[in-house]
């Protein structure tokens, strides 16, 4: 009798796609079509575990490309015997989707301190109401006081601090722009803030708000 499971031929498409591994292995290779096949097996459970982290889809699904980004830059770091790629991709996915919620919260208390950081960064351009003379008069001194306090920081504070509350990028993010060790970001915002708080009554202590 013949033995027709021997026959490549008589195999399915499913059984013929590369596993995982495979992938892993052809992604060390540079293979682009490996990190979309990829990204197609794995990224809708991704997306649920980003999802129940952030309850936002928009922000889950960068999260989910974020641990797909990290993952061809640094495909190296990846041990099998330690995890399987899903499982790998599910810490990425993870620590992207925590790193965002955190910046999200540490920007938004920064923000319900500093009254008037909005208008320093132009994000209150799209306010349609009318703006009273007391009320301009109040919003122009709250930005002079920011604008001195941020002025009178060392450039390389005011730099980090810029990034982290003006633009709202994570300390990772910080990090990777200005090839910088995560601590030294970390100490430069903590410091800034540190400057800022003896100009600017109600500015939080920088512990509270730089993890």
């Amino acid at each position: 009798m013949e033995n027709h499971d021997a026959d490549p031929e008589s195999r399915s498409p499913a059984s013929l796609a590369p596993d995982d591994l495979e992938l892993i292995e052809a992604i060390r290779r540079r293979d682009p079509d490996a990190l979309g096949l990829l990204y197609q097996r794995h990224a809708q459970a991704l997306l649920a575990v980003a999802g129940r982290i952030l309850r936002d889809p928009g922000l889950a699904e960068e999260a989910v490309l974020d641990a797909f980004l990290q993952l061809w830059q640094n495909v190296q770091a990846y041990d099998p015997r330690r995890a399987t790629p899903r499982a790998w991709l599910t810490v990425l996915t993870r620590s992207r989707a925590l790193d965002t919620l955190r910046s999200r919260r540490t920007r938004t208390r920064f923000l319900l301190f500093l009254g008037g950081i909005q208008e320093l960064a132009g994000l209150d351009r799209a306010a349609t109401h009318e703006v009273g003379p007391l009320e301009g008069l109040a919003r122009a001194e709250r930005r002079g006081r920011l604008e001195r306090a941020l002025a009178g920081l060392d450039p390389r504070q005011r730099q980090a601090v810029e990034l982290a509350f003006l633009e709202g990028l994570t300390h990772p993010e910080i990090a990777d722009r200005l090839s910088l060790p995560l601590g030294t970001v970390k100490t430069r915002i903590r410091s800034g803030l540190k400057r800022m708080r003896e100009h600017i009554d109600g500015l939080p202590d920088p512990g509270y708000l730089v993890p």
